[in-house]
């Protein structure tokens, strides 16, 4: 029997709440998931950042990315370059390493001058993480695919041409509305994925952050196996390695940066 084909099962917006921080830990802690991304600037990242150095003790292939954020996407490059530095400067002195993967709230690592900045940030350090491109890989319908295909291709263009490394694929896009079936969106963006996909989930809890009630449901949801019910499903695993698709795997691979 060949081995299943691996993923990324990462959970969105570490250090924006206490709720979030709580919930995106405890899944590491127990396996569901295997990555987080995390926001050095946001109100709870300073008290939070402790649990990530115990998470990477505890789960040494956890994958833990910079979660690059501005106040608009349409930040001219320079400006972004001057909060880029301090972000990465945060998770560095943080959590003692760098980070594994780089991407950005509300997908802005996508847009023109932030995607700038982003590789001006890469070539300064000199650091080679792997960049979450958002190309989903189902077909279903979703209004944010009009904007992030597009902004995807070409971001994917540019990261193929400096050799940065890119998830194949990517799922999780969902509207935030308590009423939508997110077990499904799941398991539809999973049957999509091949070697190294990427699926964004968004768990928390119940609290003054904005969209609670929806990161609560999907912290329930993971903890009643929705999750691993859909990779069993799809015939995938977890990835166990920090770059999950450097080794062969059963399915073949479409990790190419210019694929």
């Amino acid at each position: 029997m060949r081995p299943a084909a691996r993923v990324v099962v990462c959970a969105d917006d570490f250090g924006m709440a206490e709720a979030v921080n709580q919930a995106v830990a405890e899944l590491l802690f127990s396996g569901a998931i295997n990555a987080a991304t995390c926001l050095t600037r946001a109100p709870a990242w300073a008290e939070g950042a402790g649990r990530l150095r115990e998470v990477r003790a505890a789960r040494p292939h956890a994958m833990l990315g910079l979660h690059l954020d501005l106040p608009s996407p349409l930040t001219p490059a320079d400006r972004a370059l001057a909060e880029f530095r301090a972000q990465w400067a945060a998770f560095e002195d943080d959590l003692g390493a760098r980070p594994d993967f780089v991407d950005g709230h509300r997908h802005i690592h996508l847009f023109p001058g932030p995607r700038r900045a982003l590789f001006r940030l890469l070539g300064e350090t000199g650091a080679r993480p792997w960049l979450r491109q958002c190309r989903t890989s189902s077909t279903r319908f979703s209004p944010k695919r009009w904007l992030l295909d597009p902004l995807s291709d070409r971001f994917r263009r540019e990261a193929g041409r400096l050799s940065y490394a890119l998830n194949p694929g990517f799922g999780g896009l969902r509207r935030f509305d308590p009423l939508e079936d997110v077990a499904r969106l799941w398991r539809r963006d999973l049957a999509a994925m091949a070697d190294g996909g990427l699926l964004m989930v968004h768990p928390g809890g119940r609290d003054a952050e904005r969209l609670s009630a929806c990161r609560a449901q999907e912290a329930a949801l993971i903890r009643a196996g929705a999750i691993a019910d859909a990779l069993a499903a799809a015939g995938l695993a977890l990835a166990q390695a920090r770059t999950p698709w450097d080794a062969p795997a059963g399915r073949k691979s479409t990790a190419a940066a210019r694929s």
